[in-house]
């Protein structure tokens, strides 16, 4: 319990640490592009006008950072309170982290999952970023500890609460909306009998819908016809597939007007709504199905751009700082995937969220902020990795010792 509190203690100082140095060299209302998306729509929040995106239709984004961002704005605490949040909510992952490596492993992998996380750079990093990345893990992080609670002591409640959180990180952001199937699947996989099975899967429906549901009537309701969380996933698929797109090597955001583009929408069309994003989703497939060989070059870069150390316009610092955090735990990850193979039925929604994770932003768009939900995940098959080696360099020692 010492280590576990000094590894928080550690996670909170250096994210504390970086928010003081952050603001106190004029950085501290430094916002990104789409940080100021996610703050337009919480100005609107506040206004009164609902979940607006520049006047746009009301589904740009989801809805729980808006919230999370207004409450901060409305109280006079705007971005400092925000980062300060952060850090502690990114020390609090650490913790969930060291339960769920724990329950999984053991209590090495626990603490040394945990102290990755601590000390990583992007981890870190992101507590100055008005971007939702640190909410979201908090939240997925959150969901995964449960299930496996769940599976492990056979409580339908935390199946239920897993949901929940499953459900809070989607209406932060919809990425996995594609993904929780795959949950039910692994629940439908659990040793127990099948409507045991059936039952806890239905416990984690109930929990996901308790928290999505609102959200998907009322858009519903207000488009006319169905939406599910928001209406990018047609824009993002051109953004990373279309003719103007060159798909620049930087590790960083993509340029709107630079190496990506928008096509010209029929007249009449709102942007960002159900119509424009099936119209984009077409378009995107059809660049896809005509230009097959340039798709795969694209993805190569893709691929490239979200795996790589560092961004490319970082300072010197900054390069070392995130290839020393960053390069072991994802040599050591792969190693903990390949080794723990055996236990695929158990760590299911593990190797399936970091496929997942891979093959989306191959074929969407790459950039290392993308890769921030899957970290900890590998931080965990890396400190089983590096406790795995350990033990082997102990016996090692033992029998040489012995022969000795």
């Amino acid at each position: 319990m010492k280590r576990l509190i000094v590894i928080f203690l550690v996670a909170l100082l250096v994210r504390l640490a970086l928010v003081a140095v952050w603001h106190q060299s004029g950085k501290g209302n430094l916002i990104s592009h789409d940080g100021r998306g996610y703050g337009t729509v919480a100005h609107s929040l506040l206004e009164g006008k609902g979940f607006l995106f520049d006047g746009h239709l009301p589904n740009r984004r989801p809805p729980v950072y808006p919230v999370f961002l207004a409450f901060f704005m409305k109280g006079g605490a705007f971005p400092w309170g925000v980062h300060l949040a952060q850090a502690f909510l990114g020390a609090a992952s650490c913790l969930i982290l060291y339960g769920l490596a724990r329950r999984i492993f053991d209590e090495k992998a626990g603490l040394l999952a945990a102290l990755f996380m601590a000390l990583d750079y992007a981890s870190f990093r992101e507590t100055v970023s008005v971007m939702p990345e640190v909410l979201y893990v908090f939240f997925l992080l959150g969901s995964f500890y449960f299930l496996f609670r769940g599976r492990e002591e056979g409580r339908a409640k935390w199946v239920v609460l897993a949901g929940f959180l499953g459900g809070l990180s989607l209406l932060t952001k919809d990425l996995l909306v594609f993904y929780y199937p795959c949950v039910i699947v692994w629940i439908l996989l659990w040793p127990n009998a099948w409507k045991t099975r059936l039952f806890r899967a239905g416990c984690f429906l109930i929990g996901l819908g308790l928290v999505i549901a609102p959200w998907v009537v009322r858009s519903t309701l207000i488009h006319g016809r169905p939406v599910l969380i928001t209406v990018s996933s047609g824009h993002t698929l051109y953004i990373g597939n279309n003719p103007l797109t060159k798909g620049k090597m930087t590790g960083g955001e993509w340029s709107l007007g630079e190496d990506m583009d928008y096509a010209e929408y029929p007249e009449g069309m709102e942007l960002f709504s159900p119509e424009a994003d099936r119209y984009y989703f077409q378009k995107g497939l059809d660049f896809i199905r005509q230009n097959p060989r340039r798709f795969f070059v694209l993805m190569g870069k893709k691929i490239v751009n979200m795996w790589r150390p560092y961004q490319v316009d970082s300072p010197r610092p900054a390069r070392w700082l995130a290839s020393i955090s960053y390069i072991p735990v994802a040599l050591l990850g792969c190693l903990g995937m390949i080794w723990s193979r055996a236990r695929w039925k158990q760590l299911f929604p593990i190797f399936s969220l970091i496929v997942y994770i891979f093959l989306i932003h191959a074929i969407l768009i790459g950039q290392i902020r993308y890769r921030y939900s899957v970290m900890p995940f590998l931080m965990i098959l890396a400190a089983f990795a590096l406790t795995k080696i350990w033990k082997s360099l102990e016996r090692r020692r033992f029998e040489e010792a012995r022969r000795a």
